[in-house]
């Protein structure tokens, strides 16, 4: 019982410290590719303590998955020395009452050596590869993931997309705040070759308007009309492909 408790938390550990890690490295790369901006405004400080946030929570893990393997490996190498002990014991009283010669006390003490070396060499090798099951867990998890809908059915293509756009009532909440509608009953008309501009205060759902378009995401309710033909019928490699994006975050692709 003592050994499955111990895998358990060394592939939990394993899970946790992957997860520690992964948030301390976003914060480096943030660092990193905003050090200007960091500069501009004088916050090294806080994005030191920010980073030394997750390396504190790292090493309490990393210490208390030590711990654990110390503890694993004291109560082993207790129980061997124990069964040394107890089999010569038991043993030397078995040869004074003549049940035993010396010469089977010796091979007897050898063969349990042998056998409790080969146990622990195994479960310390089974120790090893839960570690390593619980830091690929995750990736597995991301390989076994469907292809969106999108992709697996083939819209319609247009033989010439005109760019006449018409949102219908539409109404949007992220999945994650299913609570807070982002959109409610949105009606808007937008002719091809018109240049407009959406102006909101921060979190009006703006950038969502044009997330909807691109169909990164589906309307809760109503619909998006392009050329008069409902935006999820049409192919959407097919409409991305018509469309120049710009987002918030600017980045240059080759």
């Amino acid at each position: 019982s003592f050994s499955a408790i111990f895998f358990r938390y060394q592939k939990e550990a394993a899970n946790i410290t992957q997860d520690l890690e992964a948030c301390a490295n976003e914060v480096a790369h943030d660092a990193f590719s905003l050090v200007r901006t960091i500069r501009a405004y004088g916050v090294e400080k806080e994005e030191t303590l920010r980073y030394k946030h997750w390396l504190k929570k790292l090493t309490f893990v990393n210490v208390r998955e030590s711990l654990a393997h110390g503890l694993w490996n004291m109560s082993f190498n207790t129980l061997y020395h124990s069964t040394q002990i107890l089999a010569v014991l038991f043993g030397g009283l078995s040869i004074f009452a003549g049940h035993m010669s010396p010469e089977q006390l010796t091979k007897y003490i050898l063969y349990c050596e042998w056998l409790i070396y080969a146990t622990w060499r195994l479960v310390d090798s089974f120790t090893s590869l839960l570690q390593s099951v619980g830091a690929s867990e995750r990736l597995f998890q991301w390989i076994d993931l469907l292809p969106s809908s999108q992709f697996l059915c083939k819209g319609v293509k247009l033989q010439q997309l005109r760019g006449d756009i018409e949102f219908v009532d539409v109404s949007f909440c992220y999945p994650t705040r299913v609570q807070a509608l982002v959109l409610q009953r949105v009606n808007m008309s937008i002719r091809s070759s018109e240049v407009i501009a959406i102006v909101g205060p921060s979190g009006s759902g703006k950038s969502t308007l044009v997330k909807l378009l691109l169909r990164l995401f589906d309307p809760t309710d109503g619909e998006i009309l392009v050329d008069g033909h409902p935006l999820k019928d049409l192919d959407i490699r097919w409409l991305r492909r018509g469309v120049g994006y710009v987002g918030q975050r600017r980045q240059v692709r080759r």
